[in-house]
């Protein structure tokens, strides 16, 4: 009797363990998407190219 306890104790922390191991890698994936997507919304900050007077031709 002792030793069916003890597989259902077993069983519940190997279930629970593979719930926070799962959840732990969707947050990393999450995690991960989110930086790239911040990453690719940030623009470069480009100055204006420097355009010189043109004289009129005569």
């Amino acid at each position: 009797m002792c030793w069916e306890i003890d597989y259902k104790f077993f069983a519940e922390q190997k279930k629970a363990h593979e719930a926070r191991t799962k959840q732990e890698q969707r947050a990393g994936v999450i995690d991960r998407l989110l930086n790239e997507a911040h990453q690719q919304g940030d623009t470069p900050q480009v100055e204006d190219p420097q355009v010189k007077a043109i004289a009129p031709a005569k």
